[in-house]
C-alpha cells in the first residue's frame, strides 16, 4: 500500500469514527477487482436501522469523495445486526473446530510421552 493510500485509508477511519465513536472500523487486506482497500465498519448492536443506513449513506458520501478527488477507491460494508450476529456465530463455530483439533494433537503429543 503506497503511503497517499495509507493516509486515506486512515482519513476515511477517521472520518468513520467521527461520525460516531461507538463504531468498529477493521481496515481488510481482501482487494476485489478494481478497489484500492476495503473497510469493515461495525455498528453498536444497539443500532436501530435506520441509524445503520444513515452510516451507510454517509459513508458512502465520503467514498465517492474520495474517488473523485484522489482516484482511490475505499470501500466500506457497514455490517447489519444480523451480520454481525451471524459473523460471530461462524467465529465461535470455527474456535471450537480448532479447540477439538488442537485437543487431539496434545493428547497424541501426550500418549507418545512429549507433552
Amino acid at each position: 500500500m503506497t503511503i497517499e493510500l495509507n493516509q486515506q485509508v486512515r482519513a476515511m477511519i477517521e472520518f468513520i469514527h467521527s461520525l460516531s465513536p461507538q463504531v468498529r472500523v477493521e481496515h481488510t487486506n481482501i482487494i476485489y477487482q478494481d478497489e484500492h482497500a476495503n473497510l469493515k465498519v461495525y455498528p453498536p448492536l444497539t443500532w436501530d436501522e435506520e441509524q445503520c443506513l444513515d452510516l451507510e449513506e454517509q459513508i458512502a458520501e465520503r467514498v465517492v469523495d474520495v474517488l473523485v478527488d484522489s482516484g482511490y477507491l475505499i470501500l466500506a460494508h457497514v455490517y447489519t445486526l444480523e451480520e454481525q450476529i451471524a459473523q460471530a456465530r461462524r467465529e465461535l463455530a470455527e474456535t471450537e473446530r480448532r479447540k477439538v483439533k488442537v485437543g487431539r494433537f496434545l493428547a497424541q503429543a501426550a500418549a507418545l510421552g512429549l507433552a
